[in-house]
């Protein structure tokens, strides 16, 4: 039986295919986050993952945004996380399809997303403590909110402590697509390994790069998969844009009204 991480399909339902055409039975596979948004077929790629017993899910910030933005629509009340709320973010960074969809049965997505675990500590073969979150954090930090394990970026220019109980230590996470770290990296260049080898980045920004890779645990060796850039990809984005400039009527009661403030990109 092998372990892998995967991360950032982001409704990239081929590449989940040809992941699993590629699985063997028992094989085991922690998706990092992200599996919904921006790309053709979000929701296809969250219930297939949901329903599938040899796939773990870890929270991402997109995976957050949907949850907070399906309460808004049970509550009626605004997330207390986003600004100007939850609707209004997951609509701009792509999250329309997703959220239209689990809008149909909100109870049972609200169930599944508010028991998804923000991390996960693992012991490698090799001998490496593992610690998996969606984007990563400051090792030095006593207590990591959940809130930076799904949108931390300022732990990325940190160099790695120097010090004893941290040498066997290595996070591997997602959230931050490759190139914005290595602007010459390249599909096949695979993961990035950064913070002296004690951080790999496995974010390869599939809805654009049309790849991703499947990264063993244990052995370190990394398998990647293409199946291309599509128009769709860009047409479904463009649709998005649309569908939030137009505050469509899929928007729950609560957030009817234009308004403004701080939305993340």
């Amino acid at each position: 039986m092998a372990r892998y991480v995967i991360s950032d399909l982001h409704g990239r339902f081929d590449l989940y295919q040809e992941v699993e055409k590629f699985r063997k039975t028992g094989d085991k596979i922690i998706c990092l986050g992200d599996c919904g948004d921006r790309g053709p077929q979000s929701y296809e790629v969250c219930k297939a993952v949901a329903d599938n017993p040899d796939w773990v899910l870890l929270m991402g910030n997109h995976e957050h945004m949907t949850l907070e933005a399906l309460k808004e629509g049970i509550t009626g009340h605004d997330s207390s996380f986003y600004t100007p709320n939850a609707y209004d973010v997951s609509m701009y960074n792509g999250g329309f399809d997703t959220y239209l969809y689990m809008n149909e049965d909100a109870s049972w997505w609200i169930s599944y997303l508010s028991k998804l675990p923000y991390r996960i500590d693992l012991r490698s073969d090799k001998g490496f403590n593992l610690i998996l979150t969606h984007a990563g954090f400051d090792i030095l930090k006593p207590k990591p909110t959940n809130w930076e394990y799904v949108w931390d970026r300022s732990h990325l220019t940190l160099p790695w402590p120097v010090k004893q109980g941290y040498d066997d230590i290595v996070m591997i996470h997602g959230h931050t697509p490759i190139p914005i770290l290595k602007e010459d990296w390249k599909i096949d260049d695979g993961s990035y390994f950064y913070a002296n080898g004690h951080k790999i980045d496995i974010d390869t920004g599939s809805v654009w790069t049309g790849g991703t890779i499947l990264f063993n645990i244990d052995t370190f060796d990394e398998d990647i998969f293409m199946t291309g850039v599509t128009n769709e990809s860009s047409k479904r984005l463009f649709f998005y844009k649309e569908k939030w400039n137009g505050r469509s009527s899929s928007r729950p009661s609560c957030c009817n009204q234009s308004r403004s403030g701080n939305l993340f990109s």
